[in-house]
């Protein structure tokens, strides 16, 4: 298999694009054969994860994902006149 840094990378990579992954992808992809302590060590670097375990043995880890912040709306007077921006704060 391959070294824990290349292995986290590796799953990041998977949640980041796909939302999820699981036992039977992690070992069929030869990408970790403990799925379960790389999502303990995930978790205990801030990331939300929740975890699925199905009949099949198969368990399915789910990046919870975080809601987007509501724009803030700012009044400026100028000239006279009232107008409203938006800024969008990501």
């Amino acid at each position: 298999m391959n070294t824990d840094k290349s292995q986290l990378t590796r799953i990041i990579e998977i949640l980041e694009r796909d939302g999820q992954i699981d036992n039977f992808y992690a070992i069929g992809n030869r990408i970790s054969l403990r799925l379960g302590a790389r999502i303990w060590e995930l978790r205990r670097a801030g990331w939300e994860i929740e975890t699925d375990k199905r009949p099949d043995k198969n368990t399915v880890y789910r990046v919870i994902p975080k809601p987007m912040p509501l724009p803030t709306a700012s009044l400026s007077t100028s000239g006279g006149c009232s107008s409203v921006r938006i800024h969008a704060t990501l």
